[in-house]
């Protein structure tokens, strides 16, 4: 049997998050950052679900396509011009961040910080102007997607 938290759930759908074929249960929590998920991945050895941990860490992820890779959005504040993006993959049902992109389009410091995560540290692979996300068709979302889909296996 599943038992959830009583925690307010906004939405609910059975999709193949990690593409194993089997449908998946995703719970949207009710947050004021949008897409951010309680994900129970289904185990047929098992017959049920059982949680990825950390998945709420990952919000409005995606599965960057033919790799077990996936890619966050979180805004992080004034207006969404703060906002970041985690890769991730998932071993043994929890979600492992690989590296980070952080937008800054708000502060004196305004740029795209690029970092590669190991064992909870952060290095910092790259700087770009704030201007290098508006090359892309659908601004930072568009860079995010393209970056983390050509440069992801930088970040195993």
């Amino acid at each position: 049997m599943l038992k959830l938290s009583s925690e307010y759930i906004f939405s609910f759908e059975f999709r193949d998050y990690n593409g194993d074929g089997y449908r998946d249960l995703l719970l949207e929590v009710g947050s004021n950052i949008p897409s951010v998920m309680d994900v129970y991945l289904y185990s047929p050895s098992r017959h049920g679900f059982q949680e990825l941990k950390d998945a709420r860490k990952f919000p409005a992820a995606e599965r960057i396509k033919g790799t077990p890779y996936y890619y966050s959005y979180e805004r992080g504040g004034c207006a969404d011009l703060v906002w970041s993006s985690d890769l991730f993959y998932i071993h043994n049902r929890a979600a492992i961040a690989l590296g980070n992109i952080h937008g800054e389009e708000c502060k004196i410091e305004e740029g795209v910080y690029i970092y590669k995560l190991r064992a909870g540290k952060k290095q910092l692979l790259k700087r770009l102007p704030i201007k290098a996300i508006h090359a892309y068709k659908n601004g930072k979302w568009g860079f995010i997607a393209a970056y983390w889909k050509k440069y992801y296996r930088r970040f195993i």
